[in-house]
């Protein structure tokens, strides 16, 4: 007897149940949740091996500002498109309040060679393509110049109705969310800085572009985040 027609009956034997009729909807649910969480536990790691030099990724387009003189604090507005994800636009934000910088010689330590400290705050588009990080183990910021450009929109800093989704403290797991179906978005960003130029706190307001609409609100500090989001805004989208 051929493998096959054995292996056919064999399973024509056997006594399966159907499926249920939530089966798949489940499985889709329980897929989604595990990349969500894979995600996660992705961005906790502590420093990421990435060999990422600032002068290089200046030259790409992105301004990185980097402030070593007195305390100071940056306030912009932009406006961002977001890139498509299964024909959608997506943006997504993370955040987790990442301690004091190291000082050594009255200057921040660098990390090694090829590594990279652990963002604090990021925004990221269409999966793909961050438009800003910072945390505060670095003097710093990075803004995507060319996805992100200046906005004379008014946004006043807040929750501004948002209801409130968490508050970290320093060990605690990240804040992510992701925002689906979102073609622009406007963003407030205002950082103040320490006198080596590193943040201390960073709030955080993202609007939708076409109505003002706020969809998530981020008050990011060292040692604790706090952020509000709209429930239209969901991870597992």
């Amino acid at each position: 007897m051929r493998d096959d027609e054995y292996t056919r009956r064999v399973v024509d034997e056997l006594h399966l149940q159907p499926e249920s009729p939530r089966f798949f909807d489940d499985l889709q649910l329980r897929l989604a949740r595990g990349e969500r969480d894979a995600v996660r536990r992705w961005r906790r790691t502590a420093i990421a091996a990435v060999a990422v030099a600032l002068v290089a990724t200046a030259v790409a387009g992105v301004a990185v500002a980097t402030p070593t003189a007195a305390a100071n604090t940056v306030d912009v507005t932009v406006a961002c498109p977001n890139l498509l994800k299964g024909g959608v636009g997506v943006f997504s934000v993370f955040a987790s309040p990442t301690g004091n910088p190291p000082i050594e010689s009255g200057k921040i330590k660098p990390p090694p060679p090829g590594f990279r400290p652990v963002d604090g705050l990021t925004v990221e588009t269409g999966d793909a393509l961050y438009v800003l990080r910072l945390t505060s183990i670095v003097a710093g910021y990075q803004l995507d110049r060319r996805q992100c450009v200046p906005n004379r929109t008014k946004l006043k800093l807040g929750p501004n109705g948002l209801p409130k989704h968490v508050t970290l403290q320093v060990g605690d797991n990240d804040y992510g969310e992701r925002c689906a179906d979102v073609p622009k978005v406007v963003m407030r960003l205002r950082i103040e800085n320490d006198a080596y130029g590193a943040p201390v706190r960073t709030r955080l307001l993202i609007v939708r572009a076409k109505t003002n609409k706020p969809l998530i609100y981020v008050d990011w500090s060292r040692q604790r985040v706090t952020a509000w989001d709209s429930p239209s805004c969901d991870f597992t989208q």
